[in-house]
This record gives C-alpha cells, sequence and structure tokens, in this order.
C-alpha cells in the first residue's frame, strides 16, 4: 500500500469555542486516555503511517469500548451456538427416554458448545444472567414445559439434574 493515498493524521483539527480552529496534539490525547483508564504504554510499534500515537488512540478505543461490544456479541452467538445443539439433538433430548439419559446428552454436547472460550469472558452479571436464561430455556424445552405452567426454576433444574452453566463458566474462568 502506497504512502501517499494515507491521509496525514496530524492535520486534523479540533473545534474550540471562539470558532477556531487547532490542530489536535495526539500525544496529550493518548496520554490522557492512558491515564483515566489506567493504561500502561505500550512498547513503540513501528508504524508506517504515522509516529505511533494514532495507532495508539485505535488501540485505547479498541481494548475500552469496543471490548465490552465484543462480549455481548460473543455471548449471543455462544448462546445461539447452544441452541443450535441443542436443536440438532432434538430428537434425543425431547423424547421419552429416561431424563438421566438426556441430562448426559445436554452436559456433554449442549453445555460444553454454550461455554466455549468462557475462560477469557469477563463474567458480569448481565453475562451470567444472559447464559443461564437460555440453559432453563433448554430444560423447559428438554421436560415439555411452558412459561404458562409457572413451574419454579428450582423444581425444573431438580427435574433435569444438568450442571448450572453459571458454575461451570466461573470453573472454567483462568486464574
Amino acid at each position: 500500500m502506497a504512502t501517499e493515498n494515507v491521509p496525514n493524521f496530524a492535520t486534523i483539527t479540533s473545534h474550540n469555542r471562539s470558532g477556531g480552529h487547532k490542530p489536535l496534539d495526539w500525544t496529550v490525547l493518548v496520554d490522557g486516555l492512558r491515564n483515566s483508564y489506567n493504561l500502561s504504554k505500550s512498547a513503540q510499534a513501528s508504524c508506517t503511517y504515522c509516529e505511533g500515537s494514532f495507532r495508539d488512540v485505535i488501540l485505547a478505543y479498541n481494548s475500552i469500548h469496543g471490548y465490552i461490544s465484543l462480549m455481548v456479541k460473543e455471548i449471543t452467538r455462544r448462546i445461539q451456538l447452544g441452541w443450535a445443539a441443542f436443536s440438532k439433538l432434538d430428537d434425543v433430548l425431547k423424547s421419552k427416554i429416561p431424563q438421566c439419559l438426556k441430562t448426559k446428552v445436554f452436559n456433554q454436547c449442549v453445555l460444553p458448545t454454550l461455554t466455549y472460550g468462557a475462560e477469557t469472558w469477563t463474567l458480569t452479571k448481565e453475562t451470567v444472567h444472559r447464559i443461564r436464561v437460555a440453559q432453563r430455556a433448554m430444560e423447559r424445552a428438554m421436560l415439555g414445559i411452558s412459561l404458562r405452567d409457572r413451574i419454579p426454576n428450582v423444581v425444573i433444574r431438580k427435574r433435569t439434574k444438568v450442571f448450572d452453566v453459571g458454575m461451570r463458566v466461573a470453573e472454567l474462568k483462568w486464574e
């Protein structure tokens, strides 16, 4: 890629209240981001397009704000893949076979799909709640129970005897 096509980031300006424009000082912006988010200065990587300061701004944004949206997308993706694994095993999980066999199939096939990569997840209450809601919906589908039946989650868990996904994710976390 030719460097002629790359914009000169040093000439980007900011608008101030007096109506004038002044050039942005990227080093001040980056240092301010580092200080406000307690980030250490990374080793200088060679950047052919700029001095590296604009790259630091992008990395700071991606590591802070972008990480949150990536986690939400990953959790949603894992839930969808968990449902896909559950759907592939519909013949077994929704059949009239004994519940102990259904539990073994769920724990061995669906739960690992749902929790794959959980070692790297940031566990928040919302994250664990979303995964538990998906697991409870799968358990209700296994038993043929509707939400309208108003059966408590504790009773459903006693009937299915599957591993709690929240506990499994907590076990998988790296120390």
